[in-house]
């Protein structure tokens, strides 16, 4: 069964017992019958063909997709104007790679990167996400009259379908320590399934650092708050402070100071390892 269209470029199986996690542009839809789409070439049949099996959608990927479902972390990270403005400019960067291109956005999230890249050039952007902020992001599409360029697909990169190479993969994948937000794996899929040989990935690398750090601040309130609380000596409970302190992630903003000695790499991910 072809998926459900409005006419309007968002795409979403509504036949799917889990359809908010599917969809995708068929043939016979938006590029015409099989005989006449010249842009699937033996290579594309072979990578859909590859990934034909996706994985399951598990119960921890749909809490996963459903907490970027809250406007509230799209407007945390896009009023982070450091964040915003980088990607902007990277985009802007790679005009040439861009325009008149085929460009894919992994976890499109409310559509802000693929604007940019149809304000780029880009000749066509498929802004993929699994979870239901998918369909704001077709209304803010729209509503900026991009609908000609911009096709939001509501799914799994796992699980929608892409009939044509694309030239192009973005995405703002990056988490907590990197990796914490679990995307990387999707930008991979992604990659696998529909980049061309030598194709841009942007961000096209990453480095985590580590490096020892003090917050004497931090320390004195988790730590040794427990030394008198209401002029009770708790201190035995900071054993178990300390434990847990160690044991749980702080996301902090610290300066300079706070950091004790030059980082060290502890890794690079392989994001064109098999891109030659």
């Amino acid at each position: 069964m072809l998926p459900t269209s409005s006419g309007n470029g968002y795409h979403n199986n509504s036949s799917s017992s889990n359809k908010r996690f599917r969809g995708g542009v068929k043939r016979n839809s938006r590029f015409g019958n099989e005989s006449s789409n010249s842009r699937v070439s033996n290579s594309m049949e072979e990578k859909q063909s590859s990934s034909s099996q996706s994985p399951p959608c598990t119960d921890f990927d749909m809490a996963y997709f459903q907490s970027y479902s809250h406007v509230g972390i799209h407007e945390e990270m896009i009023k982070d104007r450091v964040r915003t403005d980088t990607y902007k400019a990277a985009i802007m960067h790679h005009q040439k790679y861009i325009q008149g291109k085929v460009v894919v956005d992994v976890g499109c999230g409310t559509g802000i990167l693929s604007i940019f890249c149809a304000h780029a050039g880009a000749k066509r952007v498929y802004a993929v996400d699994a979870s239901e902020i998918a369909v704001q992001a077709n209304e803010v599409v729209k509503a900026n009259n991009l609908t000609d360029k911009v096709i939001v697909l509501h799914g799994r990169v796992e699980d929608v379908e892409i009939e044509e190479e694309v030239d192009v993969i973005i995405s703002e994948w990056m988490g907590y320590m990197l990796l914490y937000e679990s995307m990387l794996g999707s930008v991979i899929t992604a990659r696998d399934r529909w980049l061309k040989p030598g194709g841009l990935i942007l961000p096209s690398h990453a480095t985590l650092y580590m490096a020892p750090v003090t917050h004497a601040d931090r320390y004195s309130e988790s730590i040794d708050f427990w030394r008198n609380v209401y002029g009770i000596d708790m201190s035995a409970m900071m054993p178990l402070a300390k434990q847990c302190a160690f044991e749980e992630p702080s996301v902090e903003t610290i300066t300079g100071e706070n950091v004790l000695t030059w980082p060290i790499v502890v890794m690079t991910p392989p994001f064109r390892a098999e891109l030659q």
